[in-house]
């Protein structure tokens, strides 16, 4: 099945008009799409490192930007007036948000974001926390950006990019979806942008700065609370 989208609380649903495509002229050499997706992994794992930008219009407006790295990473996610910001180091995870973001997105208690505040929730490296968003901010994740090589369809466009199309079923949280990720072209395949269309909203995600380096600071003692400390007593 084709990969869901893991950078984003919400599905990314979009609104675009159609890509302009050509066939491949008959005779001339082009790759698989098996080929073009375990050369688009083996360029993505070397670059290590991806800005992404991703911008939703629909019921509720709402913008990602996360940056991937290596060991570390982070990314801002605002929907409507709420805000959440995580921070990924070697050895910690860090989540601060307002209340609408801490309560709506985020899932706490109003008792839980009141302890809170305007600091850090710290989870250190070693809990189920720090694992989730871990896997979600560093080079693991980038695996995630491809789908699988089945029920996709590939075309390339004018400039020679290659073009991934498959659908998405509709489930009980999301509509049915059409999802068109476009590769770069050349020995170094990487993804540029993902359009998702859905008659229930729109979006778009571009990726960018493919290996370009970034540093994650891990907040100052005093502005982090533990995780424990707010989950119980």
């Amino acid at each position: 099945m084709p990969r869901t989208h893991w950078w984003r609380p919400i599905a990314v649903l979009a609104l675009t008009l159609p890509l302009a495509t050509m066939a491949v002229p008959a005779g001339a050499s082009s790759p698989s799409l098996a080929t073009v997706l375990s050369r688009a992994k083996a360029s993505m794992l070397k670059a290590g490192r991806v800005h992404i930008a991703v911008r939703v219009t629909g019921t509720t407006p709402s913008t990602v930007t996360a940056d991937i790295g290596r060991t570390s990473g982070r990314e801002a996610y605002t929907a409507g007036t709420a805000t959440v910001t995580v921070l990924v180091t070697p050895t910690s995870a860090y989540l601060r948000g307002n209340a609408v973001g801490l309560t709506k997105l985020v899932g706490l208690t109003t008792s839980q974001q009141r302890k809170v505040g305007k600091r850090y929730l710290k989870m250190g490296k070693g809990t189920s926390q720090y694992t989730t968003f871990s896997s979600n901010l560093t080079v693991a994740a980038l695996a995630g950006l491809l789908p699988s090589n089945k029920n996709v369809k590939m075309s390339r466009n004018r400039r020679g990019e290659y073009l991934l199309t498959w659908t998405t079923a509709k489930s009980s949280t999301t509509a049915a979806s059409t999802t068109t990720l476009t590769l770069s072209k050349g020995s170094r395949i990487l993804p540029l942008s993902e359009d998702v269309r859905s008659a229930s909203g729109g979006g778009t995600t571009t990726f960018s700065h493919w290996g370009q380096r970034f540093v994650v600071s891990a907040p100052p003692s005093s502005d982090t609370v533990a995780y424990s400390a707010v989950m119980t007593g």
